[in-house]
C-alpha cells in the first residue's frame, strides 16, 4: 500500500504511524500537527512528509439496518432444524452473561491486568448521528477497550464503516471453529442442485445485536471539532472482532439448514426441481422474516446459472469459472515483494477456486517462497526482487490462463499429484494445504507464528512437498 493510498483511506492533520502489510495497514494516530502530516512507516528509518489533507473520505455511510435479528427466534429455529445454538446464545444473550464471559474470556476479573485502551477516532464525528439513529452505537461512559473506527470508500461510492477490534482480539480467548465448509465442499453441495438462487444479508454483522455486558469491550471515542470527545459503544457485532465470523456463520447455518448452503452472509437456496425450489424459497423467506433478517434480494428467482463467491456457476452444464477477472499486465523482470504477493495471490486463488493444480506452477511458488523467507521486517515488503526467466515465463502462462478464464467441469478428475493451498488471511487462521488429496494443514492446527505472514508456512511446505522442484 502506497502513501497516496493511505492518504485517501485515512486523511488527517496529525502524526500517523502506519504498519504496512500486503493486505492493508495498521494506522495509529497521535496529537494533531498544523501544516503537514508525518507518516512513520514501521521498520523504516525515515519520516515522509505529505501535503496536509482536511477531512475524511467524503460521502454517506452505506446502508445501516435499523432492525436486529431476533436471537430468540434463532434459538427456536435451531431446535426445529437440529442446529446447536448454545454458543450463540451464551455469547449474545444478556441472560447468559457468565457463560459468555467464560467462553470469550472477556471478563473484568480475567482482564484486570490488561491495560485499558483509550484510542481516539478523529474525523468521524460527522457520522455519529446516523450511527446512533440506526442503533449501531450508543452513548456511554463505561468503556474498557476503545476500538478506533474509520471509513473506506466502496465501489458503489458510499462509505463502509470499519471497526478496529484488535485490542479486544488480543484480550479474547481464541475463537471457536467457524463451522464453515471449505470452498470446494461448499461448491460440491451446490452442484447437486438443478436450479438455485442467491442473496446476501445486508450489513449482516450490524444486524446482530450484542448484549450490554459485551458492548464495553467495543467502545468508541470520537473527537469533537472544537476539542473534547464523546464516548460511545458498539451495539452490534463488530466484524473486526475475531469471534464475529464464527457467531455469524452459526446463525446462517440455522437459517439455511435443509434449504441450501450459507457462506457467512452469502445464501444459496437450491433444489432438484422447480416445485421443491418453491417450497425451499417459501421456507427460507419464512425464516428470515421470523428472525427479522434483512437480505438484499428476496425475489430469489430460480435459475440454473448463479454467481456466488466470485464464481459464475452453470448447474446445467456442471461448469464454473471466475465471474470476472482483472488485467494483471505483463510480468516485469523486477518488482517489489508486495507486488509479487498481490499478483501470485490473485493467481493462486484462481487456480485454487477452479481446481487447477498448483503443482504445475513450481517455479512461481519457488519465487513466492524465496520472497517470504527473506522478509524480516516491514520495510522488506518494498524490497525489489528479480525473477528468473523461467519464473517469468511460467507466470506469463499462468496469467494468460487466468485471463482466458475458461470454464471448468465440476466432475473433472483432480490431478492425483496436485497440491492446493489457500488462506483467507483472517484472524481465524482460515488456511489449509492439500497434497495428493491428503490434508496436511488446516485452520484448526494453527501452524504459524502470528508474527509471520500467513502465506509463509503454507507456501514453504507446498514447495518442499513438490520434490521435483529444481
Amino acid at each position: 500500500m502506497t502513501l497516496t493510498q493511505v492518504n485517501k483511506i485515512y486523511p488527517q492533520d496529525e502524526e500517523v504511524e502506519v504498519m504496512v502489510t500486503p493486505y492493508g495497514c495498521d494506522v495509529r494516530c497521535s496529537d494533531a500537527i498544523s501544516t503537514t502530516r508525518i507518516m512513520k512507516i514501521r521498520g523504516m528509518r525515515k519520516i515522509v512528509r505529505v501535503p496536509q489533507m482536511r477531512g475524511g473520505p467524503q460521502g454517506e455511510l452505506d446502508y445501516l439496518p435499523e432492525s436486529r435479528i431476533d436471537l430468540q427466534v434463532i434459538s427456536e429455529l435451531g431446535k426445529e432444524v437440529g442446529v446447536d445454538t448454545a454458543l450463540v446464545e451464551a455469547v449474545l444473550s444478556e441472560a447468559q452473561r457468565e457463560k459468555g464471559e467464560a467462553a470469550t474470556g472477556l471478563s473484568p476479573t480475567r482482564l484486570s491486568a490488561f491495560k485499558k485502551s483509550q484510542r481516539i477516532s478523529r474525523r468521524m464525528e460527522k457520522h455519529a448521528d446516523s450511527l446512533v439513529r440506526s442503533g449501531v452505537i450508543e452513548k456511554t461512559n463505561e468503556i474498557i477497550f476503545a476500538c478506533p473506527i474509520f471509513t473506506l470508500v466502496k465501489k458503489i461510492g458510499k462509505l463502509r464503516l470499519i471497526v478496529d477490534g484488535r485490542k479486544t482480539n488480543q484480550a479474547s480467548l481464541p475463537p471457536p471453529p467457524m463451522m464453515l465448509k471449505t470452498l470446494h465442499e461448499f461448491l460440491s453441495h451446490i452442484f447437486k442442485f438443478e436450479v438455485a438462487a442467491t442473496c446476501d444479508a445486508k450489513c449482516y454483522f450490524y444486524q446482530i445485536k450484542i448484549p450490554r455486558w459485551l458492548r464495553r469491550y467495543f467502545g468508541i471515542i470520537l473527537a469533537k471539532k472544537r476539542g473534547g470527545f464523546t464516548k460511545f459503544r458498539m451495539c452490534c457485532l463488530p466484524m473486526g472482532w475475531s469471534w464475529a465470523p464464527a457467531l455469524a456463520q452459526r446463525i446462517s447455518n440455522v437459517i439455511i439448514k435443509g434449504l441450501g448452503e450459507a457462506y457467512v452472509d452469502n445464501f444459496v437456496i437450491g433444489a432438484s426441481d422447480i416445485q421443491k425450489f418453491s417450497d425451499c424459497r417459501a421456507e427460507f423467506l419464512r425464516r428470515i422474516h421470523a428472525a427479522n433478517l434483512v437480505c438484499d434480494d428476496e425475489t430469489l428467482t430460480a435459475s440454473p446459472c448463479i454467481e456466488v463467491l466470485g464464481l459464475a456457476i452453470d448447474l446445467t452444464k456442471q461448469t464454473f469459472k471466475m465471474a470476472s477477472t482483472t488485467t494483471l499486465g505483463a510480468v516485469p523482470e523486477t518488482l517489489p515483494i508486495r507486488a509479487l504477493y498481490h499478483r501470485l495471490g490473485t493467481l493462486i486463488y484462481f487456480s485454487f477456486a477452479t481446481r487447477r493444480p498448483l503443482c504445475k506452477k513450481p517455479h512461481s511458488l519457488q519465487a513466492l517462497r524465496n520472497a517470504a523467507l527473506s522478509i524480516e521486517n516491514m520495510d522488506d515488503w518494498d524490497r525489489v526482487v528479480t525473477l528468473t526467466p523461467t519464473q517469468r515465463e511460467e507466470m506469463e502462462l499462468w496469467r494468460a490462463e487466468y485471463e482466458r478464464n475458461e470454464e471448468v467441469h465440476w466432475e473433472d478428475e483432480i490431478v492425483e499429484t496436485s497440491c492446493e493451498a489457500w488462506s483467507d488471511s483472517s484472524d481465524n487462521w482460515g488456511a489449509y494445504l492439500i497434497f495428493k488429496r491428503e490434508l496436511l494443514l488446516s485452520s484448526h492446527r494453527k501452524p504459524m507464528n502470528p508474527e509471520q505472514h500467513i502465506f509463509l508456512k503454507e507456501m514453504e511446505m507446498a514447495v518442499l512437498a513438490l520434490l521435483d522442484v529444481p
